[in-house]
């Protein structure tokens, strides 16, 4: 039984070994690889962006939940937090 396994594996790693060879050495990889690498560093840049905006609506509901239980109206003269837009 351990002898069929380990010749199982050996074929399983050989193929693996051989096909690998090729999908290093194709150019269509290195593109997709490329474009998945700039849309990951896309994201990074878009992260701190999101975060201000999720931080900004976290706090206009606290605020107005803060308004709602004390009872109090919003002061006009107060202008609203904006969302950070780019």
């Amino acid at each position: 039984m351990w002898a069929g396994v380990a010749i199982c594996m050996v074929i399983i790693i050989s193929l693996w070994v051989w096909s690998l060879g090729d999908l290093l050495n194709n150019p269509q990889t290195k593109e997709k690889d490329e474009e998945f690498l700039e849309d990951l560093n896309q994201a990074k840049k878009d992260i701190p962006t999101l975060w201000q905006s999720l931080t900004a609506g976290a706090g206009g509901v606290v605020r107005s939940i803060k308004d709602s239980v004390s009872g109090s109206q919003p002061q006009e003269s107060q202008e609203p937090q904006k969302l950070p837009i780019e």
